[in-house]
């Protein structure tokens, strides 16, 4: 009987060659990351600031009875989830348009090199494979733009934007909280 050995997970790294390769690709498309970026991160002020410090507010006020000035920040509260909502439909435009416009590029590139390939190059690869590489992996750059780069940034923007609050509202606390 021969042992068959475990499989073994083998770790991907990230290539870093690469990742400066696709950025320098979508510098055309830098100053919609940066609309992308700014429109994240008022998002991400309003869910992750504004909205908890006007509960705070509202909260104080209910319990004074200051029925008026409770009300007032409900009001507040109200807008802030539209506003928040609003940059969120904004955000995510932006990020598609971004990332089609980058698919856009790619593709046109792929498509001039594959059509200036001399029919021996097609005699050798499969157009099958060929179109894998034009349609999917390409999709694949798209998502990693458009959803890898949207979920990195608020995942970043919300940890800095949490900290500085927990450091604001008690510094003592925020620290003990963070440690």
């Amino acid at each position: 009987m021969s042992a068959v050995a475990p499989a073994v997970e083998e770790k991907k790294n990230l290539d870093w060659g690469l990742t400066k390769r696709l950025l320098l690709r979508a510098r055309p498309q830098w100053g919609q990351l940066g609309l992308a970026g700014l429109l994240l991160l008022l998002m991400t002020l309003g869910e992750q600031a504004a909205r908890p410090l006007l509960v705070k507010h509202m909260l104080d006020y209910a319990q004074r009875g200051d029925s008026v000035a409770a009300l007032r920040y409900s009001g507040l509260y109200l807008g802030t989830v539209v506003a928040v909502f609003l940059l969120q439909v904004a955000q995510s435009v932006q990020t598609k348009r971004m990332g089609q416009d980058l698919m856009l590029d790619l593709r046109q590139d792929l498509f001039a090199k594959i059509h200036a390939q001399s029919l021996r190059f097609f005699d050798t690869n499969p157009v099958g494979s060929l179109m894998t590489r034009v349609i999917y992996d390409a999709e694949t750059l798209n998502d990693f733009f458009t959803n890898g780069t949207s979920a990195l940034f608020n995942d970043l923007f919300s940890l800095l934007v949490i900290a500085s609050l927990l450091l604001h509202l008690d510094w003592r606390l925020g620290v003990v909280a963070l440690g």
